[in-house]
């Protein structure tokens, strides 16, 4: 890891001038996490963070200006900067592979100005509801989300991933693994955070009236069933709540076919560099403003220790036969009249409607991406395995080996889709 520069920026800002702000003040209390050691910090009081966050987004983004020459060393480059703000100090901010990043944004066009501009309101963020304790600020917009990053994370992000991952989107630019617009870390007082910057699954003005956090697995996936209905309101659903209402995906016929293609290859890129743990994050969006459980009498996805290795036979195949796809195979015509920048899955209103095979719409609108895929199949997550299994089903828990979890991921995925 090296670094390019270090630039020291503005003068104090004064907080005074926020109303109903105040002088910020910082938290103390921390906590550790269980399985990785590191330190886990609540957020700072009185959006002192938010303020802090913004302003180095915006420092950064016009920065960033100045690294437009990617290559694969610049995937390993530091810049350093700083500026003051008055009751906090000096905060510190690396920018992670800026050139790496800025090509990212240019093959998703969004630009500098984009950016800045959703930034500069009131974010609206939260501590995740999730495992991870991990918080999170969204643009108003709803263009754009920021979370936060653990350092084992950030590790996988710079060190394993990121080249590959670059050189990845620009050949699949429908691909469903998350947009990454940009990545720091921010230092003040003591306290470190790290941030991705990344593009907002949910980026419409439609109301989301259900989301589902989808694994492939049924093993403490249930959030109805571990939660309060006072908890479980505006929370993901998950696998088994899936699985219960006997919820179907519906896709046109070509449109199911580019689906699952993209989907082998993603699913084949996280494979490949040892990432498991990763989701199908789902919404849907009903015209009538109700989602009713499906009447279908189809069965429910049941995975099987043989339909898992038939899945993995089928990646293996897939792998040999990707770079012979032709451009037609992957609905080349469709996907050209996609907008620059927009994904062929993103074409109605930042989603994709709902069709019968035929073509014919339905009321529903899906917004879909991959979500969380920086988590390595580590020694902790093999003694969960272990434990786990002991109990149940191997191939229904979370945490299984790389290969597997593909496998199986592919295997549910498929089987809700239609």
């Amino acid at each position: 890891m090296r670094s390019v520069w270090k630039r020291s920026i503005g003068k104090a800002e004064d907080w005074t001038g926020s109303p109903g702000l105040g002088a910020p003040s910082i938290l103390s209390e921390t906590k550790t996490d269980d399985l990785t050691g590191d330190r886990i910090h609540p957020p700072p009081e009185d959006k002192v963070l938010e303020m802090i966050v913004k302003k180095a987004v915006s420092v950064c983004t016009r920065l960033t200006a100045e690294f437009n020459d990617f290559s694969d060393s610049s995937c390993s480059e530091v810049v350093s900067v700083a500026f003051d703000m008055a009751s906090i100090g000096r905060v510190n901010v690396d920018m992670i592979a800026p050139a790496a990043f800025n090509k990212v944004r240019e093959i998703f066009v969004v630009s500098d100005k984009m950016l800045i501009q959703s930034i500069n309101q009131d974010l609206v963020g939260g501590v995740s509801k999730g495992k991870s304790g991990s918080f999170f600020f969204f643009t108003p917009d709803q263009k754009f989300v920021l979370k936060t990053l653990k350092a084992s994370e950030l590790l996988v992000l710079q060190q394993s991933l990121l080249k590959d991952y670059v050189d990845y989107v620009l050949k699949y630019p429908n691909t469903l693994l998350p947009r990454f617009y940009a990545c720091f870390v921010i230092s003040f007082k003591f306290i470190t955070y790290r941030f991705f910057l990344s593009n907002n699954v949910f980026d419409t003005k439609l109301s989301i009236h259900e989301i589902y956090d989808l694994k492939g697995s049924l093993v403490g996936r249930s959030t109805l069933s571990s939660s309060t209905e006072k908890e479980a309101q505006g929370a993901a659903l998950k696998d088994q709540e899936f699985r219960d209402r006997k919820r179907r995906l519906c896709f046109q016929k070509t449109l199911l076919l580019i689906f699952k293609l993209q989907l082998q290859s993603d699913i084949l890129f996280l494979q490949d560099h040892g990432l498991m743990d990763y989701s199908l994050l789902v919404g849907i969006h009903s015209s009538s403003g109700e989602i009713k459980d499906s009447t279908s009498s189809s069965r429910s996805p049941s995975i099987t220790f043989e339909s898992v290795n038939e899945s993995i036979r089928r990646l293996k195949k897939f792998r040999k036969e990707r770079k012979k796809l032709k451009e037609s195979e992957l609905g080349r015509k469709l996907i050209q009249e996609t907008p620059e920048g927009v994904s062929v899955f993103q074409r109605d209103v930042g989603g994709l409607k709902a069709r019968k095979p035929e073509g014919a719409e339905l009321n529903e609108i899906y917004f879909i991406g991959i979500i969380d895929i920086f988590q390595r199949y580590s020694i902790q997550k093999t003694l969960e395995t272990a434990i786990k299994s002991l109990t149940h089903d191997k191939k229904q828990i979370s945490s299984i080996d790389v290969v597997e979890y593909a496998a199986r991921f592919l295997e549910f995925i498929e089987s809700i889709v239609q």
